[in-house]
C-alpha cells in the first residue's frame, strides 16, 4: 500500500504540472497499466511509454475490422464503449491507438448476442468459460459474454450495461450511438452517454484503477455549457446524481482536480439528492474508498432502484451459482460452503481498501 500511495502522489503532481517526471521504472509500469500515458503530457512525450500503449491497443484490436465486417454480414449492430469508446473520442485522444486497451469491449442488443458470438467465433475467438452455470449467469444476470483470442486477447460482448443503468436508458443510449469515423461498421457512445456509463462502472469497480477516473474528468472538461445542462438532466433522470458527485469528489480528493463547471455541476446535482444519498456521500469522505462506494451504491438502490437495479438481499445472501463459480474458479456446481466463502470474500474485499 505504501508504494501505491507514492504512485498516486506522483501522478497527482504530473497531472497538475507541479513537478517533472522523476519516477522509478516500477511507478512508470504502474502508470502504463493504469492507461495514463496519453492523458499526461509528461508521460505522452516519452516515446518508449507511448510505444507500449500503442502495442497494447494494436494487440486488442488485432482482428477488430474482421470482426466488424463479419458482424455486419450477420446483421449485428456493434457499439464501442469503455476503453475503446474512450479511444474513439477525438477530443481526448489525437489517435485511437494512443489509448492502451486491456481487452476489447463491444455492446450488442440481447437479441443479437448469439449472432455476435457466432461472428467472434468466425474470427478465431472462443468462449473463455465453458461451464454451463457461468454461461447461464453471463446471459441471465451478468453483463457480458467473455471470449478469448490467441493473438488479440479478451473480448467482452456486453448485452446490457451495469445494474444501476435501467432498461429504458440502455435502449436510448444504444440508439443514440454515432457511427465511428475510424470504423464504418462500428458505432460509439456519445460523450455524455460515455461519461454516464464510465461513471457507473467507476463507482462499481476496483477503486485503485485510476485511468477511468482521469478520462471521465478530462471528457467532462471538453463539454460546453449546453452539454453540461444535458449531462445534469441525464444523470438526474437516471437517478445517478450521487454517482457523479462521488466521482467528482474523489477526483478532487485524490488529485486535487476541480473540473470546468465542477462547482456548478455539484450544486445542481446536490439539489435533487435524497437525505440517505447525502449521508452516503458524507460517509464516503470519511471511510475507505470501497466502503464509501458501497454506501453510495446501497443508498441509490434503496431509494431509486428499479428492476435489476434494486438492492436484492436475496442475491446478496444467495448469489447465482455462476457468479460463485466465476469468482472461485470452480469446475462444477457450488455448494453452500462455496457460497459462504464467496459472500465472505465480498465483505473482506470491501475492507481491503
Amino acid at each position: 500500500m505504501g508504494s501505491f500511495v507514492i504512485e498516486v502522489e506522483s501522478v497527482a503532481g504530473l497531472i497538475r504540472g507541479s513537478h517533472a517526471l522523476e519516477t522509478s521504472d516500477e511507478q512508470l509500469d504502474w502508470m502504463v497499466a493504469q492507461r495514463l500515458v496519453a492523458l499526461i503530457p509528461a508521460l505522452r512525450d516519452r516515446r518508449d511509454l507511448s510505444r507500449r500503449a500503442v502495442a497494447q491497443h494494436m494487440r486488442a484490436t488485432f482482428v477488430l475490422s474482421e470482426l466488424l465486417q463479419e458482424g455486419t454480414r450477420l446483421g449485428v449492430d456493434f457499439v464501442a464503449f469503455k476503453g475503446l469508446g474512450f479511444a474513439l473520442q477525438s477530443q481526448l485522444y489525437e489517435k485511437p491507438e494512443h489509448r492502451a486497451l486491456g481487452d476489447l469491449d463491444l455492446w450488442v442488443q440481447i437479441d443479437q448476442l448469439d449472432l455476435a458470438i457466432q461472428a467472434a467465433e468466425a474470427c478465431g475467438y472462443e468462449r473463455l468459460h465453458r461451464l454451463p452455470e457461468i454461461q447461464h449467469y453471463a446471459v441471465e444476470e451478468g453483463y457480458a459474454v467473455v471470449m478469448a483470442h490467441p493473438q488479440a486477447g479478451l473480448l467482452e460482448l456486453h448485452h446490457r450495461l451495469w445494474r444501476d443503468v435501467d432498461h429504458w436508458l440502455n435502449r436510448q443510449m444504444f440508439d443514440r450511438a454515432q457511427t465511428s469515423s475510424i470504423y464504418p461498421d462500428l458505432r460509439v457512445l456519445t460523450p455524455i452517454d460515455l461519461i454516464l456509463t464510465a461513471t457507473v462502472h467507476w463507482v462499481q469497480s476496483d477503486p485503485r484503477f485510476f485511468g477511468w477516473l482521469l478520462e471521465i474528468v478530462r471528457l467532462i472538461e471538453t463539454l460546453d455549457q449546453t452539454q453540461i445542462d444535458e449531462l445534469v438532466m441525464q444523470f438526474t433522470r437516471a437517478g445517478l446524481q450521487s454517482y457523479m458527485l462521488l466521482t467528482l469528489n474523489q477526483a478532487h480528493q485524490i488529485w486535487a482536480l476541480e473540473v470546468t463547471y465542477g462547482k456548478e455541476l455539484k450544486t445542481r446535482l446536490q439539489l435533487t439528492l435524497t437525505i440517505l444519498e447525502r449521508g452516503a456521500l458524507k460517509f464516503a469522505r470519511l471511510f475507505s474508498q470501497r466502503w464509501g462506494r458501497f454506501g453510495v451504491m446501497v443508498s441509490r438502490r434503496l431509494m431509486r432502484g428499479k428492476h435489476r437495479s434494486k438492492l436484492s438481499l436475496r442475491r446478496w445472501f444467495w448469489p447465482h451459482a455462476g457468479a460463485v463459480c466465476l469468482a472461485l474458479k470452480l469446475q462444477g456446481k457450488p455448494n453452500i460452503r462455496h457460497r459462504l466463502i464467496y459472500i465472505f470474500s465480498r465483505l473482506t474485499s470491501l475492507q481491503a481498501c
